[in-house]
């Protein structure tokens, strides 16, 4: 051993120990924004404590909000010259399909669309008159043996 004390370390604050880290530019960034407590020995101890952040600034501007115009279309789309005779043979498979119990050969989506179109292009009595007749005619030919059964 040699004959020097070693002088007692020096404490210092949060502040004094900033100051030390920016003069020496000594980038520390487990130290920013910690308090750093340090034993007798001089040693840093690793326990932190997060200072508190500062509170959001308040905006007082009052929030923009976007407009949706929508237009009209310039002109009536077109539809096919067989469209009415397409869509009502369509239709028609499909409820001869249901009053037997077998496949729909078109998807639900594609007749749903083919009646929405039907009634936006202002077909909607006829397509009811078509589907009420032909409804009416399957329940006639099946209404006798469901009567005969009954009885």
């Amino acid at each position: 051993m040699s004959g020097k004390k070693r002088s007692p370390p020096t404490e210092y604050s949060q502040s004094k120990r900033s100051k030390l880290l920016k003069e020496n530019n000594i980038n520390c960034p487990e130290m920013s924004g910690h308090l750093v407590s340090t034993s007798k020995n001089g040693l840093s101890s690793k326990l932190t404590k997060p200072l508190p952040k500062p509170p959001a600034p308040i905006n007082h501007t009052k929030p923009t909000t976007k407009k949706l115009v929508i237009k009209n279309l310039k002109e009536k789309p077109n539809l096919p010259k067989d469209f009415e005779e397409q869509t009502l043979v369509k239709l028609e498979e499909a409820v001869c399909a249901i009053h037997n119990s077998s496949c729909i050969s078109y998807s639900l989506e594609e007749l749903y669309q083919a009646v929405e179109n039907m009634c936006s292009h202002k077909m909607a009595g006829r397509l009811y008159d078509h589907l009420t007749v032909k409804c009416e005619n399957h329940i006639k030919q099946r209404l006798p043996k469901f009567l005969a059964y009954l009885l």
